[in-house]
C-alpha cells in the first residue's frame, strides 16, 4: 500500500486551521464543551494514525482548548487513545456528526477513555460551525433589537411625562390668566358704576 507523507509545511497549515476551527466550535457549542470536559480533566491525548497519506497527529485535551501537534506531548509516555483509519474516514467523521462514521474508525485504548472520545466525536461536526455562528449572530441581533426597543420605550415614556408636566404648567398659567381676567372685569364694572354715579351727582348739582 502506498502511504506517502504530506509536506511538513502543508501538514502544519492544515493542523493550524483544524485547531482554530475546533476552538471556534467549542466556543459556541456548549454540548461539545460538555463532551470535552471529562477528557480535559484527564489530560487525554488522542493519536490519530491515518493511511493514504500516512500521518500521525496528536490531539491533547486541556482546559485551555484542544492542542494539535505532530509530536507526542513531553509529559506523556504514550497516547491514551489511538485511532486508526483512512484519511477520508477521519475527515468524514470530523465534518459529519453521524454516529455510523465514528463507529467505522478503529479505536485502541482503555474502554472508558475510548467511549469518551467517541462521544466527543459524535457530538463534533465542523459543518455545524456556520449554523452556530449564524445562531449567535441572530441572538446578538435579537438582543440589540430588544435593547433598542427598551430604550425607545423609555424615551417615549420620558417624552410623555415631559408633555404631562408641560400640560400641568399650562393649566396653572391658564387658571392664573382666568383669575386676572375676572379681577379686571370686576374692576371694570366697579369703575363704570362709580362713573355713572358721579355723572348723576354732577347733573343734579348743576340744576340745583
Amino acid at each position: 500500500m502506498n502511504q506517502t507523507n504530506l509536506p511538513q509545511s502543508l501538514l502544519t497549515a492544515l493542523l493550524v486551521v483544524l485547531e482554530s476551527a475546533l476552538g471556534l466550535i467549542l466556543r459556541f457549542d456548549s454540548k461539545l464543551r460538555q463532551a470535552a470536559y471529562p477528557l480535559a480533566q484527564n489530560n487525554t491525548v488522542v493519536c490519530i494514525r491515518s493511511y493514504v497519506p500516512h500521518e500521525e497527529v496528536y490531539i491533547s485535551f486541556t482546559f485551555k482548548g484542544l492542542l494539535i501537534d505532530t509530536q507526542l506531548p513531553a509529559d506523556k509516555q504514550k497516547p491514551d487513545v489511538i485511532i486508526n483509519a483512512y484519511s477520508f474516514q477521519i475527515f468524514t467523521s470530523i465534518f459529519s456528526n453521524k454516529e455510523a462514521t465514528v463507529e467505522k474508525l478503529q479505536f485502541r485504548g482503555e474502554a472508558k477513555q475510548v467511549d469518551l472520545v467517541k462521544s466527543f466525536m459524535k457530538q463534533l461536526s465542523i459543518s455545524n460551525i456556520f449554523g452556530l455562528v449564524k445562531n449567535k449572530e441572530n441572538k446578538t441581533k435579537q438582543e440589540d433589537i430588544k435593547d433598542t426597543s427598551k430604550k425607545t420605550h423609555a424615551d417615549n415614556a420620558q417624552k410623555i411625562q415631559t408633555l404631562y408636566q408641560q400640560l400641568d404648567v399650562a393649566n396653572i398659567e391658564n387658571k392664573k390668566l382666568s383669575t386676572q381676567v375676572n379681577e379686571l372685569k370686576s374692576k371694570q364694572k366697579l369703575f363704570i358704576s362709580i362713573a355713572v354715579i358721579a355723572t348723576i351727582i354732577a347733573i343734579i348739582s348743576f340744576f340745583i
